[in-house]
């Protein structure tokens, strides 16, 4: 078996131990072992946080540093960064039951003395922790290690998931006493803590990418085999058998998958959710997407690779045509597919393809272009099999192209007639066109200046397609915008509706208000504010009215009944819960209100009414989202939206950057349909000239009106969009063309003796100087960037933090110092509902949210009391913010906080009261800094990459010309050393300037003069050694007949003297053998002469076909001989000598019938291969080829490997095929044969 057989044995071993492998993987899998594999990993790293934990109580020193942490500050925040920092472990001291000290404020129960001593898991307001705690006398150490978050709500900062420090997965839960099949967590004393469960549905991450990397490893093993077995069966002369093959594999292994799901386990995976993208059978997720189209490239890049024996023979006019006009569709229904591809990706997915803001890109949206690349690998790997094949066509070089340029034009058409112009085909036929252009002139080498070429026609498609692509989508959105603002609904608004109803009518501080005397209508807005229409809700206005048990107004407002509501209810609103409703008639606003009734001992003690209006759709809540339950609802797809309400024309509604008028003079609609209208911006500055606004007008009927304008920057999308598909492109060409260079020169394994060794070797081989230049350039100016890139990042970085922080600080000194001249001792004791509200309405001046502290860190009064009631933190002060300020005595303390996944700066300073004593500590929560300095960064780092994507393509281009200007002098040199002729008169290379290539054509003009000195030397010293060479030759040849003659003459004369009586028999005997050897001489002498007169050429325009015809058919009667010409219906004229161009066949066929055994049929294979410029010949016999050692002379003169022979003629063939321009070679191999290659130019 041979090597390759070796191979494909082992890759099928491979490929059935890894199938075995992840079937019984996928097979074993249990529900239990799971759980269990989970479940001790949760319970290893528990115990992992629990050593860390004995660590400390274990150690009598370090447990003494514990008891005095509340008067060392230096070991205090030691701990905190140790355990809470590092190691998101919590812990607090007590004394005597009372607060001593505390780690953070994430976890500070608020009675601790009822936790027991030992290990214990307790379910707090926020989560579970596995509490161990410690006691010496009266003092206690409680540490707190988060085992599970249970937050009141989920969002995206808030998830109930387990801490990231124990598990990642997500497939199990803590389980209660009723669950069954669960599995126990101990600590590291044996002790019992809490038993988890599996969650349906879920599986553990671990398994699943162990078995998806077993089955990706199963794919790839079974790909390489059968690659390996269709390159085998090309081999054998069976392309289209092969491709064939490989074609129903792939459809097979993709009809498998989709069709019966196997393997099952792929939709664990977000990439194969169809929610994402989904649209038809054949495309049901992204992920199917991406192994279609990589499986059409392998198809694809396995035609490539057979693309020279796709056809073997010159086909005629007829069916050239016809293989031409299908291989032209074949090209147009590839990109258009790939085009409708795409287009369904940007369109009916979720995936945003915002290329102009890299930095909201996602991992999708860079498969996705990933995978464009990858398609526009196929189709140019299409257009080279399309000009390989097109290349053996029997079709006029003029009508090729007059038949390809009407195709283009003809689809183009098409497009323009079922949809709307395009130049796409235009586009994609000039990239062919490039490279036909490079097949005609160059033979097809791809250099970096069509590289560079073809990439910036492909960016220039992409960029064209996506902005229409987005345009389209953009379209929909805005329309499916319209009809929310014409028929405004809120479903998460109604499900919180329905959620707070109950804990609003049940809450003890609103009861209390209607069961009190005095009624404070601001304390009741602000805590319903702060604790139920905060968050998502915030986006709402509301107003309340109060009324009593008689349905009489509370307040001193008077103008409102409870009646009117009440009639609503019946007439004009839609009931969306128990108690809310919403109003039917609310154009440019969506209205809602309830009726709450307030019961106390089981009667009705008052009516709240709630009337909520929503504001601009843009306006966000002050906190990012923490308050929010559930995923907020941003209208991210909305955000870029102006928008206005006009009712009869005038202004009722606005939203936006876009500024309308009151009176609408410019916008008119058709009722019921959309209108679209571009106009222009209308400000002074030059930029934004470029600057359009497209109004969306829509009439939902004769008197309303609704407009929603986009601000569109065309000019600065289409070149964002063009630098970043070029950039990227580029890129990935990069990668494959290296990918691919390595792959020709790296070698990892080798068969040898039968053995598999493994050594790694590159072999770089010689890169041009060009290259080595341009790549130089290149990368000298994007490793410039780059650091340039990363300097101004990091400094702007900088400063911007600090400016923020400066901000920051500026502001809490500001605010401090109001509050410290406000009358601020209501706020340290007693704060009731009146100081609460005096509180909110002093922030709310500054736009700012504080909470107040005593001197002990415990928090007085807050403007977010959702924040401590829902247990997402302790009412207590930030640990290193308490201990900077109170015992390092800071006159300030900038720190960052962190809630759930939130983070955000906080500031701190210390409220002094009129003697300069601290009295109290203020902190003012900066909570949109996190979300401004991304987006101030990611503009600044799209910007960035924006024009260093155009600085980028410059320079590439820069580098191509000055490298060929740098380059174009060595190749003029080596052009002219190329012509160099040894022997010959050398033309001198002529160099105007006198620099470093002038100094070397000087040296170069030398080194030719004295070559030429020297040649003619040489010449007339080889003449006369040839001519000896050549005279020892003939007296050789010419005594070998000479000898037999004398001898004969000899006998004869001494017969005729002896009177032999046989003289006469004797006589005629030998007059024969003198008549062979006097025609032997003839024949030495005749083959001198030819060799002698071979300079004496006449060239003349023949058809080496019918040359080629005549030779065979002297030898192709012989006995023992089987001669196979495939000869060509087509003739091929070159320009040649006939004589000696029919002695060169004529001489190597003899040559190839004597080479083969007596004992043996010999088979003489003549073939050829045809190309615009060239033919090429072959003749291969089965004799015992050419020994080893007499290969590299078989062309000199003289020599010969038979008894007898001049040895001149393989010397005649190579002169008279060289004296024709062409070349001959050949290839031979001992025991099998000998094949000759003869390659002619065309005349």
């Amino acid at each position: 078996m041979g090597a390759a057989g070796k191979i494909r044995v082992m890759l099928a071993l491979l490929c059935a131990s890894l199938l075995i492998t992840a079937i019984l993987v996928q097979k074993t899998y249990t529900p239990v072992n799971d759980l269990a594999q989970t479940a001790k990993k949760l319970e290893h790293n528990l115990q992992k946080n629990e050593g860390y934990v004995n660590e400390v109580l274990n150690n009598p020193q370090l447990f003494e540093q514990l008891k005095s942490l509340d008067k060392n500050t230096s070991t205090a925040l030691k701990y905190v960064q140790h355990f809470t920092t590092d190691k998101s472990i919590w812990f607090i001291t007590t004394r005597k039951g009372a607060l001593n000290f505390w780690s953070g404020v994430k976890i500070i129960p608020d009675f601790p003395e009822t936790i027991k001593n030992g290990y214990s898991f307790r379910n707090e307001s926020n989560g579970y922790y596995e509490v161990i705690k410690k006691s010496e006398g009266d003092f206690s150490a409680i540490f707190f290690i988060p085992v599970k978050f249970g937050y009141a709500f989920q969002n995206q900062y808030l998830k109930n998931t387990f801490s990231p420090n124990l598990l990642k997965d997500n497939n199990i839960d803590i389980a209660d006493f009723t669950d069954k099949n669960v599995f126990e967590i101990y600590t590291t004393n044996h002790s019992y803590l809490f038993s988890v469960k599996l969650k349906p549905g879920e599986l553990n991450t671990t398994l699943l990418y162990y078995q998806l990397a077993l089955w990706l490893l199963t794919l790839i093993s079974l790909c390489l085999l059968v690659h390996n077995i269709c390159s085998f069966i090309a081999g054998k002369g069976f392309v289209l058998l092969s491709i064939l093959f490989l074609g129903s594999f792939i459809i097979l292994i993709r009809f498998v998958n989709l069709h019966y799901g196997w393997p099952d386990f792929s939709y664990q995976l977000k990439i194969f959710s169809p929610q994402l993208y989904g649209s038809s059978a054949v495309y049901p997720s992204l992920g199917d997407l991406c192994i279609n189209i990589l499986f059409v490239c392998w198809l694809v890049v396995f035609v490539y690779e057979q693309r020279k024996k796709l056809i073997k023979k010159v086909i005629g006019p007829p069916w050239s045509y016809f293989i031409y006009v299908t291989l032209i569709a074949a090209l147009i229904g590839v990109s258009t597919s790939l085009v409708n591809l795409f287009y369904g990706v940007v369109i009916n997915s979720k995936i945003s393809f915002d290329v102009t803001n890299v930095l909201n890109l996602s991992f999708f949206s860079f498969l996705g272009i990933l995978m464009l690349c990858f398609s526009y690998m196929i189709f140019y790997l299409l257009v080279e099999v399309f000009l390989a094949v097109s290349c053996k066509l029997s079709i006029a070089k003029n009508y090729k192209t007059l038949i390809f340029a009407a195709s283009i034009v003809l689809a183009t058409a098409l497009s323009t007639y079922y949809q709307d112009f395009s130049l796409f085909y235009i586009l994609w036929g000039i990239l062919v066109a490039i490279r036909a252009y490079a097949y005609r002139s160059k033979r097809g080498e791809l250099d970096s200046a069509s590289l560079a070429l073809i990439v910036l026609v492909c960016a220039l498609i992409s960029s064209i397609k996506l902005n229409y692509f987005e345009s389209v989508k953009e379209i929909q959105t805005r329309k499916t915008f319209v009809q929310k603002l014409e028929l405004p609904d809120d479903a998460q608004a109604d499900f919180n509706f329905n959620r707070l109803e109950k804990k609003i009518i049940a809450d003890s501080s609103i009861v209390q208000y209607f069961k009190d005397s005095g009624h404070d209508n601001n304390f009741i807005r602000i805590r319903l504010e702060k604790l139920y229409f905060s968050g998502y809700l915030s986006k709402y206005e509301f107003k309340i009215f109060a009324f009593d048990k008689k349905d009489e107004p509370l307040s001193n407002d008077k103008n409102f009944d409870l009646g009117v509501f009440k009639d609503m209810v019946l007439y004009s609103s839609y009931k969306v819960s128990d108690y809310f409703y919403r109003e039917n008639e609310s154009f440019g606003f969506l209205s809602y209100f309830a009726i709450l009734p307030l019961m106390q001992n089981g009667e009705r003690s008052g009516t709240l009414v709630i009337e909520l209006k929503s504001k601009p759709i843009q306006i966000a809540p002050s906190f990012p989202g923490l308050l929010v339950d559930g995923e907020p609802d941003n209208n991210d797809d909305f955000k870029s939206y102006s928008y206005a309400f006009y009712s009869d024309n005038k202004l009722f509604n606005q939203s936006g950057n876009f500024v309308y008028d009151l009176s609408n003079t410019q916008f008119e609609g058709a009722t019921g349909k959309y209108v679209f209208k571009n106009t222009k911006y209308n400000g002074d500055e030059w930029f934004m000239h470029f600057t359009t606004y497209s109004h969306l007008i829509y009439k939902p009927t004769k008197r309303t009106l609704i407009v929603v304008s986009k601000e569109n920057k065309p000019l600065i999308f289409s070149i964002a969009s063009l630098t970043f598909f070029f950039v990227v492109f580029l890129i990935f060409s990069v990668l494959i063309i290296s990918v691919r260079w390595l792959w020709k020169r790296l070698r990892i394994l080798s068969i040898k003796n039968n053995r598999f060794s493994w050594n790694f070797r590159l072999n770089l081989g010689l890169v041009l100087y060009k290259t080595r230049i341009q790549f130089s350039m290149v990368f000298a100016v994007v490793a410039t960037l780059v650091m340039v890139g990363v300097i101004t990042y990091l400094s702007i970085s900088t400063e911007y933090q600090t400016q923020q922080n400066k901000t920051i600080r500026e502001k809490i000194h500001k605010i401090a110092t109001a509050f410290e001249n406000s009358q601020y001792s209501k706020y340290l004791k007693n704060v009731n509902e009146a100081t609460q509200v005096d509180f909110d309405n002093f922030a709310n001046a500054y736009s700012a949210d504080l909470t107040l502290f005593d001197l002990d860190g415990v928090a007085l009064v807050t403007t977010q009391p959702k924040i401590f009631e829902y247990g997402l933190q302790a009412r207590r002060m930030n640990t290193r913010a308490f201990i900077n300020l109170r015992n390092l005595q800071k006159s300030e303390y900038t720190n960052e906080e962190k809630i759930g996944l939130l983070n955000y700066t906080a500031a701190f300073m210390p409220v002094r009261n009129s003697t300069n004593e601290t009295i109290a500590y203020l902190q003012l929560p900066y909570f949109s800094n996190e979300s401004d300095y991304k987006e101030h960064i990611g503009s600044l780092l799209n910007v960035m990459i924006n024009v260093y994507a155009i600085v980028f393509m410059a320079i590439g281009l820069f580098a191509v010309f000055i490298a060929r200007q740098i380059t174009s002098p060595l190749s003029f040199i080596q052009y002219s050393l190329s012509k160099t002729i040894y022997g010959q008169k050398n033309e001198p290379i002529k160099w105007d300037r006198n620099d470093e290539i002038g100094a070397l054509v000087k040296e170069y003009n030398k080194m030719i003069a004295a070559l030429e000195n020297s040649a003619h030397k040489l010449a007339q010293s080889e003449r006369e050694s040839a001519w000896r060479e050549m005279a020892k030759q003939v007296a050789h040849e010419i005594k070998n007949p000479l000898t037999p003659l004398k001898l004969g003459l000899q006998l004869l004369d001494k017969s005729w003297k002896d009177k032999d009586p046989k003289f006469d028999q004797k006589f005629e005997r030998f007059s024969k053998s003198f008549v062979e050897q006097i025609e032997s001489l003839s024949s030495i002498a005749s083959e001198f002469s030819a060799f002698a007169k071979m300079p004496e050429t006449r060239l003349e325009r023949l058809n080496i076909f019918e040359i080629l015809a005549q030779a065979v058919t002297i030898f192709k009667e012989m006995d023992n001989i089987k001669i196979i010409n495939q000869a060509s219906d087509k003739p091929f004229f070159i320009l040649a000598d006939r004589d000696q161009l029919l002695r060169c066949f004529n001489n190597l066929l003899k040559n190839a019938i004597e080479a083969t055994p007596s004992n043996k049929l010999g088979l003489i294979e003549i073939n050829y291969m045809v190309t615009n410029k060239n033919v090429l010949l072959t003749i291969k016999d089965n004799g015992d080829g050419i020994p080893d050692g007499l290969r590299e002379k078989i062309f000199e003169p003289n020599f010969t490997t038979k008894s007898s022979g001049t040895g001149l003629g393989l010397a005649f063939v190579k002169n008279s095929i060289e004296n024709a321009g062409g070349k001959v070679w050949f290839e031979t191999a001992t025991g099998e044969g000998t094949t000759f290659y003869i390659s002619l130019p065309s005349a």
